[in-house]
């Protein structure tokens, strides 16, 4: 009995070891990617799955990571079947991991949006949405980052009064997590901004863009060129003119709402 004892506790140190070694490995991954170095990211991801791994969920973490990365790089190809894994993967694993399977579906929903494919993104960021509206305390800003994806699915499909809805709700979800200088609240400006001028909506608009033209300015500075360009659309705006091909309708310096699963 007492070597079997023993045996347990040799396994259990190592186990957990092991998760502490792959815990701190990821982290670092995911920190690379939230700076911008994509390379080193995908380097570290690469070297993780060399290693063994604890668990299936912990596989699914990092197949969720690795796949924002391909994505990036816009290696869609490679980071759709990784998505695909990684929601399953949580999909099975019930409740436990309802927030991961959230996350990596917003991801992807992002993607299929990226790509023009609406009805594939909204599938999937409905799907997200329909967790993190029973969690929203944790889903913090993920949630806002589902809506606010949903909210561009949306405008692409023309349904302009259900996309202002959705990136309200996402600008006041932004505003409750993240800090006053964050640029997915500026991105969510931006986006509104677009709505409401589909919808004719031009004075709501202007007062939008000009919340988001404070935040570019205190982050990049008030002779930067991306606020040079939110403040000359606000000029503009008397006369009445959409402006609709806008920075908003692009990938913003803060990448948009990436949500890429758990730490």
């Amino acid at each position: 009995m007492l070597a079997v004892a023993v045996g347990i506790t040799c396994w259990t140190a190592v186990h957990r070891h092991r998760e502490t070694v792959w815990l701190r490995a990821y982290r670092e991954a995911n920190d690379s990617l939230q700076r911008g170095h994509v390379g080193d990211a995908e380097g570290q991801l690469l070297t993780m799955a060399d290693s063994k791994q604890p668990g299936e969920h912990q596989a699914a973490l990092r197949m969720n990571l690795l796949a924002v990365v391909y994505q990036l790089e816009g290696r869609r190809k490679e980071a759709e079947p990784l998505f695909e894994k990684a929601i399953q993967v949580f999909s099975k694993e019930g409740p436990s991991s309802n927030l991961d399977f959230a996350k990596a579906c917003t991801n992807e929903g992002r993607m299929y949006l990226e790509e023009k494919r609406l009805q594939e993104a909204e599938q999937r960021l409905d799907q997200a949405i329909a967790v993190f509206k029973f969690i929203p305390d944790l889903a913090g800003a993920e949630f806002g980052g589902a809506l606010h994806n949903l909210g561009l699915v949306r405008i692409a499909q023309g349904r302009t009064a259900e996309a202002q809805s959705l990136l309200e709700q996402a600008v006041q979800i932004y505003g409750k997590n993240l800090r006053p200088d964050d640029l997915n609240l500026a991105q969510g400006y931006l986006d509104l901004a677009v709505a409401d001028r589909v919808a004719g909506r031009l004075q709501e608009a202007q007062e939008t863009d000009e919340k988001a033209l404070r935040i570019q300015e205190w982050v990049f500075g008030k002779d930067s060129p991306v606020a040079r360009e939110t403040r000359a659309r606000i000029k503009q705006m008397p006369d009445g003119a959409p402006l609709l091909d806008s920075q908003a309708s692009r990938k913003s310096p803060a990448q948009r709402n990436r949500t890429i699963g758990s730490q």
